[in-house]
């Protein structure tokens, strides 16, 4: 399923430009999809993404991810509560974009539920 969103992911990079490019979220058992707009300057998409989720009570769902991680890296994540978070980055500062998969990622935070 990363590998999925990974390819979605770059399609939209690719057509938008990584400078119009806003964090996404994905809660596919909802078959849902939200852009998150409206980040006020100043605050890290890293964490306004995961503060999204907890807001909406997100944590026990499965979720994919897609948010821009540096100036020309797009980190993707698919989390499922009870198992491993994997995580891809794609860098795009070359003509071709590069793909990594299952990369660490130190500033993800989110706990399921207890």
């Amino acid at each position: 399923m990363l590998e999925v969103f990974v390819r979605s992911t770059l399609a939209v990079a690719s057509r938008k430009g990584i400078e119009d490019f806003a964090p996404t979220l994905c809660v596919p058992g909802r078959e849902h999809v939200a852009v998150i707009a409206g980040i006020p300057e100043g605050v890290d998409h890293r964490e306004a993404i995961q503060n999204v989720i907890r807001r909406n009570s997100l944590e026990s769902e499965e979720l994919l991810f897609s948010l821009l991680t540096g100036a020309q890296e797009v980190t993707v994540g698919h989390w499922k509560p009870g198992g491993a978070t994997r995580f891809a980055q794609i860098d795009l500062s070359s003509e071709k974009p590069v793909v990594e998969f299952d990369v660490p990622c130190g500033w993800w935070t989110l706990a399921p539920p207890e």
